[in-house]
């Protein structure tokens, strides 16, 4: 395995542990905040080295940093909205997708990630019970490429949403 490689998988395990870690000391932790915003300011704000940080190094100090800044959401006695909390399933599925990291604009760029865009959007109109005939497909990428696209299908998508012939013409109108 290359030392690339091995950094990489230590660190996924790490991280993994820290999750493990948090989702099992549910029970026991403050729901609320313990940490003011100056002090999470102060440990997240550590200045940076022209050499950098281990990956490990950069994961303990962000789960040190943001600790008393997480709300107990997942647990049961946390009363504050209806938020937080995932399936196990999709929290693996979350960190596939960004161990994969495809970029789904197009489907020569990530086939699978296109498609899966794809049969997603219809899915989840149905089951946020969306209006017939104008349904959207509500989705949210951070920085890629495919933030275009679900943006003009968020404003122009709805069932008549034909993604081959509409990226073609809002391609020739970039």
């Amino acid at each position: 395995m290359h030392a690339s490689a091995k950094i990489t998988e230590s660190t996924l395990h790490a991280a993994a542990d820290y999750a493990a870690e948090f989702l099992r000391g549910l029970d026991g932790r403050p729901v609320n905040a313990t940490s003011d915003v100056e002090s999470l300011r102060q440990l997240l704000d550590f200045p940076m080295t022209a050499d950098g940080m281990a990956p490990s190094e950069v994961i303990s100090k962000l789960v040190q940093a943001v600790d008393g800044g997480l709300l107990g959401m997942q647990s049961g006695r946390f009363f504050g909205w209806v938020i937080g909390g995932a399936l196990p399933s999709a929290l693996a599925a979350d960190w596939l997708t960004s161990a994969w990291g495809q970029n789904s604009a197009l489907f020569a760029s990530s086939p699978a990630a296109s498609v899966v865009e794809e049969v997603a959007g219809p899915f989840n109109a149905r089951s946020h019970k969306s209006t017939p005939g104008r349904s959207k497909i509500r989705a949210q990428y951070s920085g890629t490429p495919g933030s275009i696209e679900s943006k003009i299908v968020m404003a122009y998508g709805g069932p008549s949403w034909d993604r081959t012939r509409d990226l073609m013409l809002i391609k020739h109108a970039l």
